[in-house]
């Protein structure tokens, strides 16, 4: 059996960090790497997934199996329930850092 490994995806900074870790971890463990976006409505899932490709074709995946996944929820109440549903082995994902 392959493993997963998902990457959310919000287009920040951090996401792009977190999709670079995941790069350099998949290296050693050739998992598939599943970009994850979360829409809150259907009426954002066009431009969701033009960003998303774009995200993911900037990284120049070639020698990795990937895929995109665009899912209509919410992140912070769905994330656990995203990955146990794509057979998630492990979920990289940046941080914006401490707030106040």
């Amino acid at each position: 059996m392959s493993s997963n490994i998902i990457i959310p995806v919000d287009f920040t900074k951090a996401a792009e960090k977190a999709a670079e870790f995941a790069i350099q971890l998949n290296a050693k463990f050739q998992a598939k790497l599943t970009f994850l976006h979360v829409i809150e409505s259907e009426d954002s899932r066009v431009s969701a997934t033009a960003s998303l490709s774009a995200f993911v074709n900037k990284l120049q995946l070639d020698s990795y199996e990937s895929d995109q996944l665009i899912v209509k929820g919410k992140f912070l109440e769905d994330i656990g329930k995203i990955a146990d549903a794509s057979n998630a082995d492990l979920v990289v994902m940046g941080t914006h850092g401490e707030r106040g």
